[in-house]
């Protein structure tokens, strides 16, 4: 009787750690099916531990009217400095490629900013098109893939 009662204990010990730690951050549960090929979650929220430090947003994204360029605005509401690392592009979540900016890789992205990223002249978008977008940072935070279409014409 007290081996099951010790049991008993011992579970309800271990579910109360696990309880507490996800609550407080430390655990993320996710699917291989939210991550895409270059390790961008496409869909949901992953959990990190510290992840209130950085905190990603989409800003802005202008295509420009000659069609040979892109600027992202990448915001980080969050209270530590980090840096963008990998931007990355592409026609599905699924497929995105990493791309060449202006200024080069790493960008700053200091707390409670706004970071412009530009993909590079040599990249020419077409009118009407839904493009992805990802940010990879160097402290391991990403923006999830997220979709913008292109203008009707350049």
């Amino acid at each position: 009787m007290k081996s099951k009662a010790f049991l008993l204990l011992v579970l309800f010990v271990v579910s109360a750690l696990v309880a507490c730690l996800f609550l407080l951050g430390g655990a993320a549960l996710v699917s291989s099916e939210m991550i895409g090929r270059h390790g961008i979650p496409t869909h949901g929220v992953i959990a990190y531990p510290n992840a209130s430090d950085v905190s990603l947003f989409k800003s802005n994204v202008r295509f420009y009217s000659n069609g040979t360029g892109i600027d992202i605005d990448i915001g980080n509401s969050g209270t530590s400095d980090t840096q963008i690392t990998r931007v990355l592009m592409g026609t599905s979540a699924s497929n995105m490629q990493n791309q060449t900016t202006i200024p080069s890789l790493p960008v700053a992205l200091p707390a409670q900013s706004v970071a412009r990223v530009t993909i590079s002249s040599t990249y020419v978008w077409s009118p009407k098109m839904t493009y992805y977008f990802g940010i990879v940072t160097s402290s391991g935070q990403t923006l999830p893939a997220w979709p913008e279409q292109a203008p009707n014409s350049y």
